[in-house]
């Protein structure tokens, strides 16, 4: 069964070394993916999901950071909008820090969405996101976004970052992001933390302050969007179709970009036992099936009932990573109900 949505890792490249990045700038390698290695991943993807009859969500492009490898990544935009269908979404992430107005506009012009990764105040995102040269990657993300006509500012989503590292300064960040000017704000949570008893307490105050603060003011209850949580309801067969398969660098597809972008698919064993085809021979449907029912079963021996959104990506990192998955589900399990319980939570099966 092919999912809803295709993630290309187009580079491995990134000028930032953040603390909860499952790459975390340790891809040394540098590799890239080619403008015909990106079209022929598009094209492999639509042909199985048009045999499936699967309707297509959207289209990621990720890293690394993309605009490191911006001539292909450009040209792939132009081409994607040109020779895809018009009601497929596409999306871009990147870390602001090489985005100017010309980016922006060709990014946003050419009917992609333009995310962009920014936890928020300065002492928030300096301390967990940490550029290579060791500038404040803040510093450098406001100079290109102040330059923005307020126009263009409004186009933009951002996607913080929520840990147990920031979640004290939760509301007071997502209100600095939504005066900022962006389309939205559309947080999320770190995926392989396990967090102590007093930081629930903390985030259902933080919560709390920021209902209030929606509450008042009607300009910022309409940027917050929602946080993705999942119940499992719809049971293996939605579970099969929703999330990713993502491109790595190296050509080959695999259930999750968090393992075709992370450090640990630099081990040759790890990558053969979780590749699902590659661009040039095809996407082996029955592996990845089999691969997707694996870690549903894994999820359900859990005693969680309810779970944050990118629920895959806890499952692969927690290999990656080497976390105790059993402490991870429940501990999003608590974070997914206190979110739930706030009104701030969407539920999907």
């Amino acid at each position: 069964m092919i999912p809803r949505e295709l993630d290309l890792c187009v580079t491995n490249k990134c000028n930032m070394n953040c603390l909860y990045c499952y790459a975390a700038g340790k891809n040394l390698e540098n590799k890239s993916l080619t403008l015909e290695e990106m079209k022929k991943a598009v094209l492999m993807y639509f042909e199985a999901a048009l045999s499936e009859k699967r309707k297509i969500d959207k289209i990621s492009v990720s890293g690394g950071e993309p605009l490191t490898h911006w001539d292909a990544v450009s040209r792939f935009i132009l081409w994607f909008s040109k020779h895809t269908p018009q009601d497929v979404n596409a999306e871009i992430f990147t870390n602001g820090l090489l985005l100017d107005k010309d980016k922006a506009k060709l990014i946003l012009d050419n009917g992609f969405k333009l995310r962009i990764s920014f936890d928020g105040l300065k002492k928030t995102h300096d301390a967990s996101r940490v550029s290579v040269s060791g500038k404040s990657s803040f510093d450098g993300f406001m100079k290109n976004f102040n330059s923005f006509p307020l126009s263009l500012k409004k186009r933009c989503e951002v996607v913080p970052i929520v840990s147990e590292r920031n979640v004290a300064d939760m509301a007071d960040n997502m209100k600095f992001l939504m005066d900022l000017g962006f389309a939205c704000v559309k947080p999320s949570f770190v995926l392989d933390e396990v967090w102590k008893k007093q930081s629930f307490k903390i985030l259902t105050r933080q919560f709390d302050l920021l209902k209030e603060l929606l509450k008042k003011q009607k300009k910022y209850s309409l940027k917050f969007e929602k946080i993705a949580l999942k119940n499992l309801s719809g049971g293996l067969k939605e579970f099969s179709a929703s999330n990713e398969i993502s491109v790595g660098t190296d050509g080959w597809f695999y259930p999750s970009s968090l393992i075709s972008a992370s450090v640990a698919a630099k081990s040759e064993a790890f990558k053969k036992r979780y590749r699902v085809g590659n661009i040039n021979r095809g996407i082996d449907t029955e592996k990845f099936g089999k691969l997707r029912e694996s870690a549903f079963k894994d999820i359900k021996k859990s005693k969680a009932e309810l779970y944050l959104g990118c629920l895959l990506c806890m499952h692969y990192s927690s290999k990656v990573k080497k976390v105790d998955f059993e402490k991870l589900l429940l501990s999003g399990d608590q974070i997914a109900k206190i979110t739930a319980a706030s009104g701030l939570g969407e539920i999907s099966s």
